[in-house]
């Protein structure tokens, strides 16, 4: 009769690990050049994010009326959920075929490893696209939608910026326009966000692959306004952009296309936030004795996580639609260029 020992189940886990290693080094990362990972300590459901709000004052005669800059802080309920999915191998199952159970334990960890490693593109992608089609409104920490109009500069300041754009097809003018007021946003400091320094991230469909490849990085184009002759790109040349993300996931709405603003100093500086309460993992047998093992008729292997996405600091992220009346500001903006 056969029974699982320690040496069957060494030879199932080295073909778990083998393939799910593997699986996993070959997972798409281009969300985690915008996407924070917090990963929370204790027993805390909330997310605090700071708002910058330090100004400059006059101190008066002898600087002696010193004024000191209020801690503004907003938080935000978060929730990390418990996902997983799991393979049962058994023992008749072995005792007929060892070989074909060890292998279909690793492609079934190959499988595994395949969706745990596409688990952040598709949370990412759930906070980009909220609110279009069929898609949930997703809240950001200021109770307003995640892209709106109007949110709040915040500090002292009652002015509001925005991270939703229409009327604004990709286009040469239309990106260094949409730049331009990313570039220009304040804080309630009333100072520069300066969120552009390190460069924006440009995401389209690839639908939009052969227009957004020659606008970012083509060595000239024809000239931005209406001059018919080629001229040197200054879009690639001047304004700093990093590599585009330019995926499949976006084609969902082909008409819609964003700046992003890379990860700042803290998983909290980003317009999208993976809360990674517990990263995925595989349970093990390696620690059971023989004795424990033979009397088992199956081995149970589970993936969880436990893991969430929530909407980050909204300046991080700007969402441009093709269609819509063109919002006033970037009217403004594109007639002045």
């Amino acid at each position: 009769m056969y029974i699982i020992s320690q040496g069957a189940v060494r030879r199932i886990e080295d073909a778990i690990e083998y393939r799910y290693s593997n699986e996993i080094a070959a997972a798409p990362t281009w969300h985690q050049r915008f996407v924070g990972v917090e990963k929370p300590t204790g027993d805390t459901q909330t997310l605090d994010f700071r708002e910058p709000n330090v100004k400059m004052y006059r101190l008066g005669p002898q600087g002696s009326g010193m004024i000191f800059d209020p801690a503004i802080h907003k938080q935000m309920k978060f929730r990390a959920e418990p996902v997983g999915n799991g393979f049962e191998i058994f023992r008749r199952q072995m005792a007929k075929r060892e070989a074909v159970g060890i292998k279909d334990a690793g492609d079934w960890a190959a499988e595994a490893a395949n969706v745990a490693g596409y688990y952040g593109v598709r949370g990412a992608m759930s906070v980009l696209h909220s609110g279009l089609g069929a898609n949930p409104t997703i809240l950001s920490f200021d109770g307003l939608p995640m892209f709106s109009k109007v949110h709040p500069i915040g500090g002292g300041s009652d002015d509001t910026y925005a991270n939703e754009h229409n009327g604004m097809d990709f286009t040469p003018l239309n990106l260094a326009a949409g730049w331009t007021y990313i570039a220009g946003l304040r804080h309630g400091g009333d100072a520069p966000r300066r969120l552009h320094k390190d460069g924006l991230i440009v995401a389209l469909p690839i639908t939009k692959k052969l227009r957004g490849t020659q606008t970012l990085n083509a060595e000239s184009l024809t000239d931005v306004f209406n001059v018919q002759a080629a001229a040197a790109n200054t879009i690639k040349n001047e304004f700093g952009f990093q590599p585009p993300i330019i995926e499949p996931e976006f084609d969902a709405f082909p008409d819609v296309w964003f700046l992003l603003v890379p990860v700042g100093g803290t998983a909290l500086d980003s317009g999208i936030v993976i809360v990674e309460d517990e990263p995925f993992s595989i349970n093990s047998y390696t620690h059971l004795d023989n004795i424990t093992l033979a009397e088992k008729e199956s081995l149970q292997y589970q993936q969880k996580a436990w893991i969430g996405f929530v909407a980050g600091k909204p300046y991080y992220v700007h969402r441009f639609h093709k269609t819509g009346a063109q919002d006033a500001w970037m009217t403004a903006i594109l007639a002045a260029q």
